[in-house]
């Protein structure tokens, strides 16, 4: 055993020479001169010179039985010429033993994918000899080496989170299979892990991926969205340099916007002496648009209709159909809108909200994502059971937010809209609109995804994911399933699912659907119309936890709690609760109830009561911590620290708890119980960065991917390393919002508002 273990360490000594002469462990002397003092038992040495080069590394190359396990001439003959040249002190046969992997420190931890040296292997170059057609002798530089990484199996191994990956850097001949017998081979000379085999087929750098005429269309599709943009520029930049109209009109507007601007304030001024909020000025919009008056007992002025005459000709601007086309995919345009202040009357304090919960589910998706990719992944496991590491592991919460403010918004909206025109028709064109602001840009997304990403990353990583199964693929196969808003519930296998993270989407529309249906019996009926969103809550509280009781599921997304014994046996890939619009929906009816409430007490002075604002921030404040800080005070030790009945309880109430704390801030920041609050996020840069929201959530995964499988190490766990990744991902993901944003989302934007959906 000795013996062979020492004919394997000759070829790992070949590593630490730095150059060869007759002393390096890379000359063919002093190999010869070890190996040739080693008597190994049933193997003869016959009359082998090991000071042959040529005769040493085939006789090396024999102690791996690759002969009898079919690997194939090429690689074997390849490899022989490998040897040759490392033993000849060749660069790149040093570089390319210098770019296997390593047997790291750490394993215990989770450090359990040696990656080697990628870009060292790939960049190996050998000069190769051949005749030209004149008959003259010439060099050329060709690939020297296939990097690939070969997943290994044991019952040694069985304790690891996942399979070991082991990266080999054979030469270029080699396949993947030869890879696997080459590595496995070499294992079994050791006679020490003879239970070791190739798991999850092995996957190389030189699998180059098929053409795909998805792929061409996609950048047809981008191409015509850019060109169009690009072009309405040009249109717009010279429409306002020599079409004297446009002055004109700037003109005229300038001077409206004084006397508007003027009058608003009055009106403002006006509603703060009687005691209404700032935050209905949308009313004062409409006011100033009709020249009707809000104080009943003083009659509207005598040159009212003079008035309401010229601000039809100069405020609201009279460009051609054609320019207001222009309008809508004019770069400039758009930019200005983006970064524009909130418009009159528009609930800014919901924008600080969105980003904040935005940014909340990025920090829970780098510990998601990234556990795969740290070296000390164990150690996070422990790390979140600290206090403030309870932020992280119950980012869900944020998704929550998003299901609170999408149900206030829609409601709110909508209501008004019913308000407005006197009609239930916005219910029923509702429909159409959130198809046409939603859809083009999550299908560009898609497309991209699918048929664009797969060309730009490469690494190491990509190798592993491919071996795990590529999501990409998946998509080509459930692609339809997003397009119907119904990747939630198809596939039944949650692995399988195309863009896993906007299942939150399927499941806001799917509790979208029914919306309109509630409000129009809110408008008709209102008590009855709140009682069946009530009622939808608590259906939606007792279906959660009728599922963690029945199957024990852990609590959060990361599973530190494993699933207890229960009455059902729990499959680990099928999501029960956590991606479904009953988990959601207590979030979302408790957002819209908030808006019926916000709708119906309008204009009306709430009043200001020290015992309210008292009791409402204690008892929100205690209820968010209470969600958030639950797990750790519930205890995150072993999976029995918490009976059924605790996992049952918490799962059912917390959700319930976090929107009624959000409510609260809400109507704080509504009604003047938080105006320190609300002037926090109320600040100008959530508003840009809130327009940017929709956007934001569609690629944020998607870059956070690109980023951990474009590593070529594992990475260590530690809280600043995690701070660093999420603002450098803050940073590039609202850069790649905002194009997305100018290109697509704003244009499909203005064309809604430009045409009759605007009416909606």
């Amino acid at each position: 055993m000795l013996q062979k273990i020492l004919v394997v360490a000759v070829l790992v000594l070949c590593i630490s020479a730095p150059s060869v002469n007759a002393l390096s462990a890379l000359h063919p002397d002093f190999l010869g001169t070890i190996v040739g003092s080693i008597t190994i038992p049933g193997i003869t040495t016959g009359n082998v010179n090991f000071s042959d080069p040529t005769q040493l590394a085939k006789f090396l190359l024999d102690l791996l039985p690759g002969k009898s396990l079919e690997v194939s001439y090429p690689c074997y003959n390849d490899t022989m010429t490998w040897f040759l040249d490392l033993m000849q002190g060749k660069m790149y046969a040093i570089e390319m033993l210098d770019a296997f992997a390593k047997i790291p420190a750490g394993i215990s931890k989770g450090h359990i994918l040696w990656m080697g040296a990628y870009d060292m292997c790939v960049a190996a170059r050998r000069n190769v000899t051949y005749i030209t057609k004149e008959g003259k002798e010439s060099f050329d530089l060709v690939p020297a080496a296939k990097y690939c990484v070969v997943r290994l199996n044991s019952t040694l191994l069985s304790q690891l989170p996942s399979l070991l990956a082991f990266a080999t850097c054979l030469p270029a001949s080699c396949s993947a299979k030869d890879a696997d017998e080459l590595l496995i081979s070499l294992i079994h000379i050791l006679n020490l892990a003879s239970g070791v085999t190739a798991g999850k087929g092995t996957a190389c750098s030189d699998e180059k991926i098929p053409a795909q005429g998805g792929t061409t269309t996609t950048l047809i599709i981008i191409g015509i969205i850019v060109l169009a943009c690009i072009w309405c520029t040009i249109i717009h930049f010279f429409f306002r340099l020599f079409d004297k109209r446009w002055w004109n009109i700037e003109e005229m507007n300038e001077a409206a916007k004084v006397t508007y601007v003027s009058k608003k304030r009055k009106i403002e001024d006006e509603l703060d002496n009687k005691g209404f909020v700032r935050e209905e000025q949308p009313d004062i919009d409409i006011a100033l648009e009709n020249e009707t008056s809000f104080d009943q007992t003083n009659p509207a002025p005598q040159d009212s209709a003079k008035i309401k005459t010229e601000e039809k000709k100069t405020w609201k601007n009279k460009y051609p159909i054609y320019m207001k086309l222009v309008l809508c995919f004019s770069i400039v345009h758009n930019v200005n809108k983006i970064f524009a202040p909130a418009a009159p009357g528009q609930l800014k304090y919901l924008d600080g909200m969105r980003v904040i919960s935005m940014w909340w589910v990025m920090l829970g998706h780098i510990y998601h994502l990234g556990q795969s990719f740290f070296n000390n992944q164990y150690e996070i496991v422990d790390s979140l059971k600290g206090v403030l590491q309870q932020i992280p592991l119950n980012a869900s919460f944020g998704i929550d937010t998003f299901f609170f403010l999408s149900g206030l918004l829609i409601a709110y909206t909508l209501l008004k809209e019913v308000e407005r025109t006197k009609s239930c028709l916005p219910l029923a064109f509702s429909y159409p609109k959130r198809i046409w602001r939603l859809t083009p840009l999550y299908m560009v997304v898609l497309l991209v995804y699918l048929y664009i990403v797969p060309y730009v990353v490469g690494g190491p990583y990509s190798l592993i994911v491919k071996q795990e199964g590529s999501p990409t693929e998946f998509c080509k196969k459930y692609w339809w399933t997003n397009l119907l808003y119904i990747n939630n519930i198809i596939p039944l296998n949650k692995n399988e699912m195309c863009m896993s993270w906007t299942w939150f989407l399927s499941a806001d529309m799917q509790l979208f659907i029914i919306t309109p249906i509630i409000l129009a019996i809110v408008v008709k009926l209102p008590k009855l119309g709140t009682a069946i969103m009530a009622a939808l809550i608590v259906a939606c509280v007792a279906t959660i936890s009728s599922l963690v009781s029945l199957y024990g599921l852990p609590l959060t997304a990361l599973q530190l709690h494993d699933p207890l014994p229960s009455a059902y046996k729990y499959d680990e890939t099928f999501e029960y609760f956590y991606d479904k619009p009953y988990a959601g929906g207590i979030a979302f009816f408790m957002g819209a109830m908030m808006a019926v409430y916000m709708v119906r007490f309008r204009g009306k002075n709430a009043g200001w009561y020290l015992p309210v604002f008292i009791c409402g921030w204690v008892l929100s404040i205690i209820a968010g911590v209470c969600c958030v800080m639950g797990l750790y005070m519930g205890g995150l030790e072993t999976k029995t620290d918490m009976t059924l009945g605790e996992r049952t309880a918490y799962a059912a109430l917390t959700r319930l708890a976090w929107s009624l704390s959000i409510a609260w801030v809400v109507y704080a920041c509504q009604y003047d119980y938080g105006m320190v609050v609300r002037s926090f996020l109320s600040l100008r840069i959530w508003t840009v960065l809130g327009r940017l929201t929709y956007a934001a959530f569609l690629v944020h995964f998607l870059i956070l991917q690109m980023y951990y499988t474009s590593l070529r190490t594992m990475l260590g766990y530690t809280w600043y390393q995690v701070v660093t990744i999420f603002w450098s991902q803050v940073v590039s993901v609202y850069l790649v919002a905002f194009i997305a944003a100018l290109f697509v989302e704003m244009p499909l934007r203005n064309i809604e508002k430009l045409f009759w959906f605007r009416r909606v």
